[in-house]
């Protein structure tokens, strides 16, 4: 009897063990949501920056992401993503678009390589001094996603279609 009951123990103790470890494992950080910045807010040399790089921008939305400042706008019908640091440098830019948003020179190394696909999207990235586009791509039984970069190619994803 004694020995039943000390088995019994022994898993309960065991499962409480393993239970609480279970929980331990969990990730306790949470990523916090940007906060919305009136413009009024921002640091004079970013909006300085800003203004004179994006005239045209329509319905800019500024938000503080990590000490940093994102503005989210739309310019000749394209969404942009800018991030810019806390004394005005260009962190990142990218623009979401299509086939007619591509350079002449990318359109010719991507039909080149990829000649029986269809462009179905294209985003531009441009980060100190580099100017990479992400193209998807599609055919009859595949999407391709690529980057291109100085005129070189690099395929990141492929997949086939279900059928």
């Amino acid at each position: 009897m004694k020995l039943q009951s000390l088995s019994r123990l022994c898993i309960g103790l065991t499962f409480i063990i393993l239970a609480n470890h279970s929980f331990a494992q969990q990730n306790a950080s949470q990523e916090l949501s940007p906060i919305t910045v009136v413009s009024s807010n921002i640091n004079a040399k970013v909006v300085k920056a800003f203004e004179s790089t994006f005239q045209d921008a329509v319905n800019p939305i500024w938000y503080k992401v990590d000490g940093k400042y994102l503005v989210k706008f739309t310019q000749e019908d394209r969404p942009h993503n800018v991030l810019y640091s806390k004394n005005g440098s260009l962190v990142y830019n990218i623009t979401f678009g299509c086939e007619k948003c591509l350079p002449a020179q990318v359109k010719k190394v991507v039909a080149k390589n990829y000649y029986d696909y269809n462009i179905v999207g294209a985003t531009n990235i441009q980060d100190n001094n580099r100017n990479v586009w992400e193209i998807k791509l599609e055919d009859n039984s595949k999407l391709v996603s690529i980057f291109v970069e100085n005129e070189q190619i690099e395929e990141v994803s492929s997949y086939q279609k279900a059928s």
